[in-house]
């Protein structure tokens, strides 16, 4: 009926929660992914090799061939432990800095959206607001969610994304050197890592945009 009331505090926990599970979760870890994913691509594992040893090979040099083999294998392994410790490392920084997108700080939102669009008596509001203000309430929803996702991505493309690429190249660099000085492999390895470059002003190839959603 048009008296029927809504309690403030449990609309927002509603709205919150499925924030949370229906989108924001799925979207923080497809992120997590393509963020790693951005790492791994600055990073190129090879082994060095002289026309000499293309000449062995051609004649049968077998060892060559075998440590070709055993390199490609080491390098999917290095790359796949870069893509595995770069996903687990990510969640921790979105919990530093999207603590705007956390349940409590949703739920308060929520809260003070509905209590400025209608009018709010001992804590509950008539539905017939809601009904009439669902879209302004849902827009207003939008812009806060997608502003902070823009600003959780600015943070991560221009501090934690570079600082994160800097760390992962000097391990690698250890572990290069240390295969290198082992001598494994009949020719040294070699590891070259692209700076990181700022985004664009024109880069619209945020993996945080709730256009990459399902309709809400």
């Amino acid at each position: 009926t048009e008296d029927d009331r809504i309690h403030v505090d449990t609309f927002a926990q509603v709205v919150a929660s499925h924030w949370q599970f229906d989108h924001l979760d799925a979207l923080k870890t497809m992120s997590h992914k393509e963020m790693a994913d951005r790492i791994q691509h600055h990073i190129h594992i090879d082994i060095h090799t002289h026309d000499d040893d293309k000449k062995a090979n051609k004649h049968g040099g077998s060892g060559k061939a075998s440590d070709a083999m055993e390199h490609e294998l080491l390098k999917s392994q290095m790359l796949n432990a870069i893509q595995a410790r770069t996903q687990g490392l990510l969640p921790e920084v979105w919990d530093e800095v999207g603590d705007a997108l956390g349940r409590p700080c949703m739920e308060a939102y929520v809260q003070q959206l509905v209590q400025e669009a209608c009018h709010c008596k001992q804590g509950w509001v008539l539905l017939s607001c809601l009904q009439t203000k669902a879209e302004q309430l849902t827009h207003n929803l939008d812009d806060y969610v997608q502003g902070h996702l823009d600003r959780i991505w600015s943070h991560m493309e221009s501090d934690v994304l570079p600082h994160l690429l800097q760390r992962t190249s000097r391990e690698l660099e250890q572990v290069v050197s240390y295969f290198n000085d082992q001598a494994f492999f009949s020719n040294p390895i070699t590891l070259n890592i692209l700076p990181w470059q700022p985004p664009s002003q024109t880069d619209d190839n945020s993996p945080l945009a709730l256009s990459s959603l399902d309709d809400h």
